[in-house]
């Protein structure tokens, strides 16, 4: 419809060059589209990937539920002790506590929100500078906390993060950002790391290997160890 194809042609009443296809017709509505600013442009199909469905919302957000309720089971498990216990040899991210992998649990799932955030308000960012708003109890101070304060953290976290999810638009989960860490993802599959990460970390605790290792495009980063070395450039 002449006119209301994008916010320019909105305050106008006249069609924008840019949200019209070749042939004249209104980009709004034709399948494919979305509106990225003030203009209407093609949704990116990321390759191996299919259009977002609300059955696949519906999916991820049960996933969600789910995983995080295995947490919760092996968080709400453990004594004092245990939730301070690094295995024995362990490596890397291996030698965080439970607590401190509750800590990195709450601080990720800012990350992930920052990053879809990133993905809506832009086309395809480069999203390797983005962080999350800090939070409360960071990992080099979750031993002096205990597993309920962290899990009513997490609680609290995750309902903003399913709050957002609910708003956005079905197009909307197919805008994609890229990392160098993992390449170009749509949001659907950024969204998916919630309860990815819950499965690995859950398993963790439980002192089992998970069944889900994250897809890095090089070898796995020690978190760890990076944490380490740049509190120690800050301290300086």
């Amino acid at each position: 419809q002449r006119g209301t194809c994008c916010l320019f042609a909105a305050a106008s009443e006249t069609s924008c060059a840019h949200c019209l296809t070749h042939d004249g017709r209104c980009k709004l509505a034709e399948p494919g589209y979305t509106l990225f600013g003030r203009h209407m442009k093609r949704r990116r199909k990321v390759r191996g990937t299919k259009m977002t469905t609300p059955e696949l919302v519906a999916e991820l957000k049960q996933k969600m539920v789910t995983e995080r309720a295995a947490l919760i089971a092996a968080a709400e498990g453990l004594t004092a002790d245990d939730s301070l216990r690094v295995p024995v040899d362990a490596k890397g991210e291996e030698q965080w506590t439970a607590l401190e992998q509750l800590s990195h649990l709450w601080e990720m799932e800012r990350g992930y929100v920052a990053w879809v955030q990133a993905a809506c308000e832009a086309d395809n960012p480069d999203i390797s500078g983005v962080q999350g708003e800090p939070i409360d109890i960071p990992i080099e101070r979750a031993n002096e906390t205990g597993v309920s304060d962290l899990l009513a953290a997490l609680a609290a976290e995750r309902t903003k993060t399913l709050a957002l999810i609910d708003v956005l638009a079905l197009e909307e989960f197919d805008r994609t950002a890229t990392s160098p860490m993992f390449g170009t993802l749509t949001v659907l599959q950024w969204l998916r790391s919630f309860y990815r990460h819950d499965r690995q970390h859950a398993a963790q605790i439980e002192g089992r290997r998970s069944d889900y290792k994250p897809n890095f495009k090089g070898s796995e980063p020690n978190q760890r160890k990076m944490r380490l070395e740049r509190m120690a450039r800050s301290s300086d």
